[in-house]
């Protein structure tokens, strides 16, 4: 196929789509109706784009959460990786749990108030 023929291909293609596009749209049928929010959000961004993608930035606090929600994430699978192929990871693993949780929660528990 030269780029003669795939040219005249191209345009008989756009033309039906165009048609088909031409005829949905005279039946009265619309394609895209925008609501009025978005309406607003839109004359909001083109009035000032540089306010408006401020407004919709995320907060400070959030971008903090997720990087550490991140990186405790990574933490807690490569522990997790670790415990699973070497048994002296998971034994020493296991050992600081059980005395962290005896010297933190069992204390807080049985001491008299």
């Amino acid at each position: 196929m030269t780029d003669q023929e795939l040219d005249t291909l191209m345009r008989r293609v756009l033309l039906d789509s165009l048609k088909l596009d031409a005829e949905s749209t005279a039946s009265g049928e619309l394609a895209f109706e925008p609501t009025p929010r978005y309406q607003r959000q839109m004359a909001a961004m083109v009035k000032d784009p540089l306010k408006w993608e401020r407004r919709r930035a995320r907060p400070l606090w959030k971008n903090v959460a997720q990087k550490i929600a991140v990186i405790l994430l990574v933490f807690s699978l490569s522990l997790g990786s670790l415990m699973a192929v070497s048994p002296t990871v998971r034994a020493a693993v296991v050992r600081w749990v059980t005395e962290w949780y005896e010297t933190h929660v069992c204390i807080g528990i049985w001491e008299p108030l």
